[in-house]
């Protein structure tokens, strides 16, 4: 864990330029950060994270803090060119709760008031989450969302067992809702969750 001081500046790491961080907050406003974080959703995108190189389908997975019922800060971080590179956490301020084209979501309250956006921004980056390495064939967001959930759920913000709850979703690959010749729904298909690195 990073030590931050009280001087620490989170709006100003995140939305440096020129672009000097691994954050990128083109979608995101600023005066968010200021909110307070009613609870978090961590979701399956309801389409596939497509790779030419890859040999099954994977869900790409994201998570929204709900700031209001009608408004939430979505968090994805995206892979960088290689294994080498760091990926990219992309910051989106929403004026809904959760995408409704989700696949699958894991919903969990906060647990304690008065948790901010900001804070929770403090919290990723005092143990270094915006350092992170994807795996081969650019998987490795389930397994950083789901060290997030950890971290939220340490933190006493989140419920006990809801990190775990989180892994056990995201080892899964949810098609798109759709329906075959005889009407049914195609049912999800188990996908181990490959890990990336923290550096």
């Amino acid at each position: 864990m990073t030590s931050l001081g009280p001087n620490f500046n989170v709006g100003e790491y995140i939305d440096r330029y020129p672009f000097a961080g691994n954050w990128n907050t083109e979608d995101f406003h600023l005066s968010m950060l200021n909110l307070r974080v009613q609870g978090v959703h961590f979701c399956a995108a309801g389409h596939d994270n497509d790779n030419d190189s890859r040999a099954q389908p994977v869900n790409h997975w994201m998570f929204f803090l709900q700031t209001s019922n009608a408004s939430s800060v979505r968090v994805s971080i995206g892979s960088g060119e290689t294994t080498n590179h760091p990926g990219l956490i992309s910051l989106s301020s929403k004026n809904y709760v959760c995408s409704m084209y989700a696949s699958e979501v894991v919903s969990c309250d906060f647990l304690r008031g008065g948790v901010t956006v900001e804070a929770i921004f403090r919290l990723l980056i005092s143990l270094r989450r915006d350092f992170y390495r994807f795996a081969d064939e650019h998987m490795g967001c389930r397994w950083w969302t789901y060290q997030v959930a950890r971290d939220f759920e340490q933190a006493g913000w989140i419920a006990a067992g809801s990190a775990a709850e989180v892994y056990k979703k995201a080892s899964y690959y949810y098609p798109p809702r759709r329906r075959d010749a005889h009407g049914a729904l195609a049912v999800p298909v188990i996908c181990p969750i490959k890990q990336g690195v923290f550096f």
